[in-house]
């Protein structure tokens, strides 16, 4: 199936991260933008894309952007859940006009997890500095495309970090599909 089909059956959503922010350490347990596809959700979820661009930076730091992730999540947030803060923010359906709802949790900026997720790659992208710090260049604009090769389960959830930590801030946004999942056609261990 092409985007355009998984479009018009209205399986395609963005998740913004609305006000511009530092992008934590991958270690980082806070305020880590995270798509989270709850373990009850029913759907599989398919990233399309990830852009980025530099809004600001008080001290230019050389680092390079990369995900996270985290399985075993169940579905609720609480205290001694791997989420015990996790506010979401609806997410637009690329189908304007649907009135689609999506099942996958997005948080751009508030949630805690109880443990630093995995490492799972770099985005080969990142902030580079020519010159010195206060009068180099900045390259801001940045995309990252997953041509379908990754895909969250149920109980699962990516996160965008940093290999180092930065007071950078940035804009991003996510987007992707969201597919009914039949367990049958998945090779779990």
């Amino acid at each position: 199936m092409t985007y355009f089909e998984w479009l018009k059956k209205g399986y395609i959503f963005h998740g913004l991260v609305g006000t511009v922010a530092e992008i934590p350490k991958f270690d980082d347990v806070t305020n880590v933008p995270t798509l989270w596809n709850p373990a009850d959700s029913g759907k599989v979820i398919v990233p399309i894309s990830i852009s980025v661009g530099t809004a600001a930076a008080t001290t230019e730091v050389i680092h390079g952007l990369c995900l996270n992730y985290r399985k075993n999540l169940g579905s609720g947030v609480a205290t001694a859940a791997p989420f015990s803060v996790f506010t979401e923010v609806a997410t637009v359906p690329m189908l304007i006009g649907s009135g689609k709802a999506s099942l996958a949790k997005w948080s751009p900026a508030t949630n805690t997890a109880t443990a630093a997720g995995t490492q799972l790659l770099t985005l080969g992208m990142g902030l580079w500095v020519e010159g010195t710090p206060g009068n180099s260049n900045l390259y801001s604009d940045m995309i990252f495309k997953f041509e379908s090769m990754l895909a969250l389960l149920p109980g699962t959830s990516i996160s965008l970090c940093s290999n180092v930590a930065t007071s950078t801030k940035f804009s991003s946004s996510i987007v992707y599909a969201e597919l009914p999942y039949l367990p049958g056609d998945y090779i779990i261990a």
